[in-house]
């Protein structure tokens, strides 16, 4: 079985590490074929550590190569998608995407259903408050 890993973080991410990466090595002896690919950049957790701005460019190029890397998906057999393909990227967006994908999961760790419906912007409430939980 050929799985296309779709993390938000490479291995430096915390979240990523515990949910995913430490899985790989088991998954391989199973017998398994993980491609990993990661949303955000190492220099994204870098500024997010240093409290540095995240670059906006980096991370439009990130969602734009997410984007295109769906065009391949076709070529495996599941899809593992942490918390969500597109973070704050309205849930058609994604479904829209989803639609040709082959068969996924998604792996939401602690209470990230609630990332949205209770954020401190009520924007982000209105317009993506159902993404995770509806």
């Amino acid at each position: 079985m050929r799985i296309l890993l779709l993390s938000r973080y490479s291995p430096r991410g915390p979240s990523s590490r515990l949910r995913h990466y430490q899985f790989l090595p088991a998954l391989a002896e199973a017998g398994l074929t993980v491609t990993v690919a990661p949303l955000l950049p190492d220099s994204y957790l870098e500024a997010l550590y240093t409290g540095q701005t995240r670059p906006p460019r980096s991370i439009a190029a990130a969602y734009a190569a997410r984007i295109r890397q769906m065009a391949t998906a076709r070529n495996f057999d599941l899809l593992w998608i942490e918390k969500e393909l597109l973070p704050w990227f309205p849930y058609g967006a994604e479904r829209w995407i989803l639609e040709s994908a082959p068969p996924y999961v998604v792996d939401f760790d602690d209470a990230w259903f609630h990332h949205y419906d209770r954020s401190r912007w009520p924007l982000v409430r209105r317009i993506l408050g159902g993404k995770l939980i509806g």
